[in-house]
């Protein structure tokens, strides 16, 4: 009986999927630049492979704590964004389509947006330049401003 208890209780922890949960938008700190997350349209999380979730109050700051390394890559179990169109859903961030431009402006300032669908994407980029790019475009433009070396101070 406890073999067949022990064996139940290791094919339930082997089925358990670690994913996002939902951010405390008033509430929560992010885990870069300790600004309490307030925009439900840019949250983001980094979902550890321990279990461990690390929010964030914008794309630019989950980017910035993924090209720092502060969680090693093979540590990452998933990484994810708010669909601007559909706050406060979230997507998996390789699964993403992102806007950087002008409006809408983001919690850190670089104009990044993400989006589930392509179609919104366009929809939010009329009328307004703008450029559409990848997760891993994402991480290079973000690492390539120096927003790595110095993460806003809180407040900023």
């Amino acid at each position: 009986m406890r073999r067949l208890a022990l064996a139940l209780l290791a094919v339930g922890l082997a089925g358990c999927e670690a994913g996002p949960a939902p951010i405390a938008y008033g509430r929560a700190a992010c885990a870069w630049c300790r600004m309490t997350i307030s925009d439900p349209r840019f949250g983001a999380e980094l979902v550890a492979r321990r279990g461990k979730i690390y929010t964030f109050d914008s794309i630019e700051c989950l980017a910035g704590f993924v090209a720092s390394g502060q969680v090693a890559p093979g540590d990452v179990h998933s990484l994810w964004v708010t669909d601007f169109a559909r706050p406060p859903k979230l997507v998996a961030a390789k699964d993403a389509v992102y806007l950087r431009a002008g409006p809408p402006r983001s919690p850190m300032g670089m104009g990044l947006a993400a989006f589930a669908e392509r179609a919104d994407l366009a929809h939010a980029r009329a009328g307004s330049a703008g450029d559409e790019l990848t997760w891993d475009r994402v991480v290079a433009g973000v690492r390539d401003s120096g927003f790595v070396e110095r993460p806003p101070a809180a407040g900023a």
